[in-house]
């Protein structure tokens, strides 16, 4: 396994030992170990930090064990030809994400992109079942913008009346239920064709020359805000109500 399970591990061994109840099994400078116990009935050994950095085991409080906290066990981070590493040409790696995902307690969000003229039809739709199919809590489409030099620069760029399109067929794609489809970048047309969840972007960004994108490409809150305005939204003052297990497609 990679760096994440030793981080994690670390982490939650850190947290259940300061979190136990002292039961001293042994005394300090005889010799014996010293463990505390938690509330699992696990045991711990606290000889080095008892008797080096003065540690008292009585006032450890009580801890909920090493698995109070679930681990995400990506396939992203087992090597390949480690067991469960999934076939390079398959979908199986981001269905066991997902899947591990929601069993953590997370919220999926999902985005038919970077959407350009070398898609075909099929494979678009084939993307917005699949994204349908994680019951997201918000999905949408976006295009993708080509690189000067790159190799995808020949197949040039959607426009934003284009997408539009594919916009409106996510969002209908979705269902009622599910109430955020967002588009990226922001803008007017998108609004109109369904978006109702825009992203505002300042520092870096891939897809900018500038150096820092609120000049160039990114948008700003007002600027999103305007949109919604001109296309006739409601605008939200306050928590999202996007990011809420009421917002997610139901059924199946």
């Amino acid at each position: 396994m990679k760096v994440f399970y030793s981080l994690m591990l670390g982490f939650l061994l850190s947290l259940t030992i300061l979190g136990c109840h002292g039961k001293n099994a042994g005394n300090p400078g005889s010799g014996d170990k010293i463990y505390i116990t938690d509330r699992t009935g696990k045991k711990w050994n606290v000889t080095h930090a008892t008797e080096n950095y003065g540690f008292e085991t009585g006032n450890f409080q009580y801890g909920l064990g090493p698995f109070a906290i679930t681990p995400i066990n990506n396939p992203e981070m087992i090597s390949p030809g480690e067991p469960g590493s999934p076939d390079d040409n398959s979908t199986e790696t981001r269905s066991k994400t997902v899947k591990a995902a929601r069993e953590a307690g997370l919220l999926i969000g999902t985005c038919v992109e970077p959407v350009g003229p070398e898609h075909e039809i099929d494979e678009i739709v084939e993307k917005i079942i699949i994204g349908r199919e994680m019951k997201p809590c918000y999905s949408g489409a976006m295009r993708r913008i080509h690189i000067p030099r790159s190799e995808l620069e020949k197949y040039g760029m959607l426009t934003e009346y284009q997408m539009a399109f594919f916009v409106a067929v996510v969002r209908l794609a979705m269902g009622r239920h599910l109430m955020a489809n967002c588009t990226h970048e922001p803008n007017l047309l998108g609004a109109n064709s369904g978006a109702n969840l825009f992203w505002v972007e300042v520092g870096t960004n891939p897809r900018d020359i500038e150096e820092d994108t609120s000049k160039g490409r990114g948008l700003d809150v007002y600027s999103c805000k305007n949109y919604f305005t001109e296309s006739d939204y409601t605008i939200l003052e306050g928590p999202s109500i996007f990011y809420s297990e009421e917002n997610k497609i139901k059924g199946t």
